[in-house]
This record gives structure tokens, sequence and C-alpha cells, in this order.
């Protein structure tokens, strides 16, 4: 239980797979890629897949962020991406062909969509009197990525990736946002999807840290405190 000594002033969500997700949903999307391929994946590893292939992601922007690289780097860093989540679902494949899928898969049409469980929490937050924000890596402007979800008149402040020059878990994006919303870490909550990224990101800078754990990613997992849903804020 998080200590009522605690002057929280503030709560700031990762935006992809914490308020909001892919439609139709990205295992969904892979696996109907993949028959096309004559490939078959297991819908019972693909979401440990994603899990490792977002490790890999996360390792690659602590090191040369993805939104720098030019066009045939995030095709060659994405091939690979491609290459973990198959060969982690059940089946195996070279690099190339793990590239002519993922080309594939960018054709797709999806979009994101939120969670039906995060207005009623945003509004009981908002009814508290907290500050909210979203703080993701995700490569399009604040702006047009909360326009875009429908959620502009619910968050004091989006930042991305692209609006800061960071990319979590580098400390930087979380004190810079902290500047412009002229909050402390000690004032803030931040809640996120991912360990690696959200979790110890938060840690970096200082920040109390929530995993949300929708789909038991992380079941033996004790760091912090751990809710499945927004409605267990």
């Amino acid at each position: 239980m998080i200590s009522k000594q605690l002057a929280i002033k503030a709560v700031f969500f990762d935006i992809y797979g914490t308020i909001a997700d892919f439609f139709p949903p990205k295992e969904e999307i892979q696996i109907n890629v993949a028959e096309k391929f004559n490939i078959t994946l297991d819908k019972d590893k693909i979401l440990d897949a994603y899990k490792l292939a977002n490790n890999f992601l996360v390792k690659q922007n602590s090191i040369f962020p993805i939104r720098k690289m030019n066009d045939e780097q995030k095709l060659n860093f994405f091939s690979e991406y491609e290459k973990i989540i198959i060969d982690n679902s059940g089946s195996n494949v070279d690099v190339g062909l793990a590239k002519n899928i993922w080309v594939e898969i960018t054709k797709q049409k999806y979009d994101l969509k939120i969670f039906p469980d995060l207005i009623q929490c945003i509004n009981d937050l908002r009814d508290m009197g907290l500050i909210l924000g979203l703080i993701s890596n995700i490569n399009m402007s604040g702006k047009k990525i909360a326009e875009k979800l429908g959620v502009s008149s619910y968050f004091n402040y989006v930042f991305t990736s692209e609006d800061l020059g960071y990319e979590k878990p580098n400390k930087m994006i979380f004190e810079k946002s902290l500047d412009i919303a002229k909050l402390t870490p000690s004032e803030v909550v931040f809640i996120g999807d991912q360990v690696e990224s959200d979790i110890l990101g938060a840690k970096n800078a200082n920040i109390l840290p929530i995993l949300l754990d929708r789909y038991n990613n992380y079941e033996n997992y004790s760091e912090v405190i751990k809710i499945n849903d927004l409605f267990q804020l």
C-alpha cells in the first residue's frame, strides 16, 4: 500500500499496453500474416514472445533510438524483432523470411484503441484533484496521439519521445516531462505495463512506479506494486 504520507499530486501513464492497445490485437495480426507464409504460431506462446521482442526493442532504444534510424536500419531491426516473435511462438525462420513477414505486417490495417477501464479511472483521479499525464516512446507528437485516441481533454500533459528526444528507460524523458509540468519525482506515480522500460525507467527518475499486468506476463514479479486493470488503481 502507498503510504499516506506521500504527497502525490499527479499520475502519469504509459500509452501502448497501458491505456490503449492495437485493434485488431497485435497477436491476431501476427498469426494471420504468418499463415500467409505457411507458418503456424502458437497462440499460447505469442504474448511471451512479444515480451522478449519488446525487451530487445528497449535495449536497442537505450543504445541507439529506433526513431533516429534510417529506413534500411529500421527494416533490419524489425526483421530481427519479428524473428524473435516467430522463433518463440512455435516456429523458426531465418532473418530473410522474417523481413518479408514484417513487411507484410506493416501493410495491415490497424488502429490504437483505448482500454474500456480508462475513462472511469481517469475521471475518478480527476475528481481527486490529481494532475494526469502520458509519457510514451511512441514515434508521434503528444498532441497528435492524444487526438488520435480521443483523450486530449482528459490529460493535462502528453509527452512522447518525439517531443522530448529521449526514450524510456532513459530517465531524461521523465525528468523533462516533470520539469515542464513543474512537478517533483516524489509527487508523481507512473503506471506502465513493461518492467524494462516503464518500471525501471520510472525508478531511474526516482518516481514511484506501478506495474499494470493485464495479461499476467509478470506473475512472479513482486518488486513494485502491481495491478491487473485500471479499476484497481
